[in-house]
């Protein structure tokens, strides 16, 4: 049998043809393979991806898509994307669309979506453009992420790092406050200790000076009540704690407020509920109470509205995104003040609480008011929290530990004495300043006692070492270059420690009324005292 060419040819022909044909079906189940594979990604993807046509219309999305939005594919496909969007994002995506179809590339776009339940998330959209092989627009290919959450922790951040901003402000403000008070309270005790003096026995009852000097002694002990409130504004400053119910004082500052108030503002009080006891100063959560009341009042005064006033126990827990970051978790009674007056400015929301800060006239308010209230509530353990709306209204919360048990604890306070006691005892007065020194010694001997000065601590360390039991009363000023008072007691102590010691002090953060009954020290006197509270203190140590 003879074979042709043509057959040879044909022969080798076919078995190209069969090979080719191999190959295209090897290369056909491989890209098979690769688009599953792919296929299986894009729906498998964390990520949201999806494909818009030249009208803007979804003509792709893959399962992550779905699941972040909560739609089923065929409620979506071939609706237009800007259908899917929130409020005014809607008006901004056509507006937008062609620009993007003309520049090609959008990364990190922000904006808000609307999910199939109605509510809303943040996304976050990153897309290109994809092109025909004429280089026409063919479709969009978008990768779209949730940062619902992100945009929560951030603002959630934000939020706590304000609140430390603020925190470690008022700190400083407070540390400047209570150097200020120290110095001030000594001038004061000079001023109100020698117009006693001048007023007691060196001035006709009939001089035209002694109207005057009235008005100078008053004078300074308003200025002593300022002080007080600067002093508020520390976290260190003195406090008459005691277990405490706070109802029967909200209730009782809300009776001053609605008598002062105008009669277009009406004022309604919600209790809800019966444990409202804390671990307080009755006079300060009263100031609290009663400052906020006056600051609604005056965003009301023109206008009119409603003032309420709310009790509540709420339990902050490990993780509740709703504690103050400076409290701790556990139960606390909240006391909300809520106006509808004119709102604060969002611009001066953080500089409120700072003192002498005010949008008042000057002859309406000192800017203490606010402060005053947060140097209280920090005092308390406590945390303010302020939310406020242009022309809808202010709230304040006020959160103060609650007392889940406790027993009466109730202060028994002494009456006024009928008259001033003296005594003939021997006392050590101990004071750096020699005015305010002289001042207190003038007032002592006014009160019938003998007494030594001494302006130096070491020196008045060494004549008691000397003689222990001359001495029956040692009155000594707790910030001294030398020896602090209470270094100063610890030493008499030692020595003698049945020694009547009464600390005085214009502010100090080192001690308070009761770390200075724990050192044996008998009481304590804030500056400027006056010559009653002097000449009570002293009966009743010696006593």
């Amino acid at each position: 049998m003879t074979i042709s060419i043509n057959d040879t040819q044909q022969q080798s022909d076919l078995t190209q043809l069969k090979k080719r044909v191999a190959e295209l079906e090897s290369r056909e189940k491989s890209l098979l393979r690769e688009n599953k594979y792919l296929r299986e990604l894009y729906n498998r993807s964390p990520l949201g991806y999806q494909s818009l046509d030249a009208f803007g219309c979804l003509i792709e999305i893959n399962q992550a898509w779905l699941e972040i939005l909560g739609y089923e594919k065929q409620e979506v496909l071939g609706k237009n994307f800007g259908d899917l969007l929130a409020g005014k994002w809607r008006d901004q995506f056509k507006e937008n669309f062609p620009k993007l179809k003309a520049v090609g590339e959008i990364l990190g776009f922000e904006f808000e979506m609307r999910k199939k339940d109605g509510s809303h998330l943040a996304v976050r959209l990153d897309g290109r453009v994809g092109k025909n092989d004429q280089g026409g627009f063919q479709q969009t290919y978008c990768i779209i992420q949730d940062i619902t959450y992100q945009r929560k922790a951030e603002k959630e951040r934000e939020k706590l790092q304000a609140q430390l901003v603020h925190a470690q402000k008022m700190e400083s403000i407070g540390r400047l406050a209570s150097g200020i008070a120290h110095d001030f309270n000594n001038i004061l005790s000079s001023v109100v200790g020698y117009a006693e003096i001048i007023l007691d026995d060196e001035l006709p009852d009939d001089s035209p000076a002694r109207e005057s000097l009235q008005e100078i002694l008053a004078a300074g002990l308003r200025a002593k009540e300022l002080v007080k409130q600067i002093l508020a504004v520390n976290r260190h400053s003195q406090l008459k704690k005691r277990p405490m119910s706070l109802g029967p004082v909200v209730e009782e500052a809300i009776n001053l407020l609605q008598a002062s108030l105008p009669s277009n503002i009406k004022i309604r009080k919600h209790f809800f509920t019966e444990n409202t006891r804390i671990y307080g100063d009755p006079t300060q959560i009263h100031q609290v109470v009663t400052n906020l009341g006056v600051n609604a009042g005056h965003a009301m005064r023109d206008t009119g509205g409603t003032l309420d006033v709310v009790i509540t126990s709420v339990e902050f827990g490990p993780e509740d995104q709703e504690r103050p970051f400076e409290l701790k978790h556990g139960p606390y009674v909240e006391i909300t003040v809520t106006d509808t007056g004119l709102g604060i400015n969002p611009l001066i929301l953080d500089k409120i609480f700072d003192p002498f800060f005010s949008t008042k006239p000057k002859e309406e308010g000192s800017g203490l008011g606010l402060s005053m209230v947060h140097g209280i509530v920090k005092n308390h353990n406590g945390a303010i929290i302020v939310d406020s709306e242009i022309n809808k209204g202010t709230t304040f919360k006020v959160c103060f530990p609650q007392l889940t048990d406790f027993g009466d604890g109730e202060e028994v306070i002494a009456g006024p004495a009928s008259q001033m006691p003296g005594g003939d005892e021997r006392v050590l007065v101990v004071d750096d300043e020699p005015v305010v020194g002289a001042v207190t010694k003038k007032r002592l001997e006014k009160l019938g006692y003998t007494v030594t000065l001494i302006t130096n601590s070491r020196d008045a360390l060494d004549i008691l070492v000397q003689d222990p039991y001359y001495f029956q009363l040692v009155i000594a000023d707790q910030t001294m270059p030398e020896l602090r008072a209470d270094q100063l007691a610890r030493r008499i102590l030692s020595i003698r420690p049945d020694t009547p010691i009464i600390l005085c002090t214009g502010y100090s953060h080192l001690i308070n009324r009761e770390q200075a009954k724990e050192l044996g020290i008998s009481d304590f006197l804030s500056k400027p005292f006056t010559q009653m509270d002097l000449a009570r203190t002293i009966r009743k140590v010696l006593a």
